[in-house]
């Protein structure tokens, strides 16, 4: 998607929401994050998903996994990669099987 095509999409967003601040609510379950102990956080999903990460020792923390900051900048390479991955791919192509069937 094109930077361009991104901002209309979010102003067109922008828009709906201020018209009808109730489309802004999730609709899905949201995740949980508890505080554990020092600086030891877990964030469960709706599906069971989870995540616990933890702080250095020199920030109060015990070192037990990995800091909040570097798991949300492992998530954003991998979103970016994966939005340049399919703005460089060309279109899909309907596949058939011998028989010329879909």
């Amino acid at each position: 998607m094109a930077e361009s095509q991104i901002r209309v999409a979010l102003e067109k967003l922008s828009q709906t929401i201020a018209g009808q601040p109730e489309k802004a609510k999730a609709k899905h379950s949201p995740a949980t994050a508890v505080l554990m102990t020092g600086m030891k956080c877990r964030v469960s999903g709706p599906a069971g998903e989870r995540i616990e990460t933890d702080m250095p020792a020199a920030m109060g923390g015990a070192a037990s996994g990995p800091k909040p900051g570097m798991v949300f900048q492992s998530l954003a390479r991998v979103m970016l990669r994966d939005r340049d991955c399919h703005a460089r791919s060309p279109p899909r192509r309907e596949s058939h099987n011998a028989r010329g069937r879909r």
